[in-house]
């Protein structure tokens, strides 16, 4: 094996590894890195979170109205959320942090 053909190889390889790994930490277009998660700030918001599923409870209700504040609030491509809302009109959140 030649010098040059090894060169690109490993050139391939590390091209080939860094984009899974900035697939793996989920960066935008500018090379940032992406925020993570959902966090509560107030209003009695509870965020539990299980195999890629954030499930938020609580809040303040005001007549037909439920209202949540998050300290982030960031879903990547393979995560979902669900409010536990039933029986509520609207349901209101605010994000109170930078990262949104």
């Amino acid at each position: 094996m030649s010098s040059l053909h090894l060169f690109v190889s490993l050139l391939l390889i590390i091209m080939f590894d860094f984009y899974n790994i900035s697939y793996a930490l989920d960066i935008n277009s500018n090379n940032e890195p992406h925020p993570h998660g959902i966090t509560s700030s107030d209003f009695n918001t509870i965020i539990n979170y299980d195999n890629n599923h954030y499930n938020i409870i609580g809040g303040i209700q005001k007549d037909g109205n439920l209202f949540h504040s998050f300290g982030q609030f960031n879903i990547h491509s393979h995560e979902s959320a669900a409010f536990n809302d039933a029986g509520i009109v609207n349901t209101i959140g605010r994000i109170t942090g930078q990262d949104y």
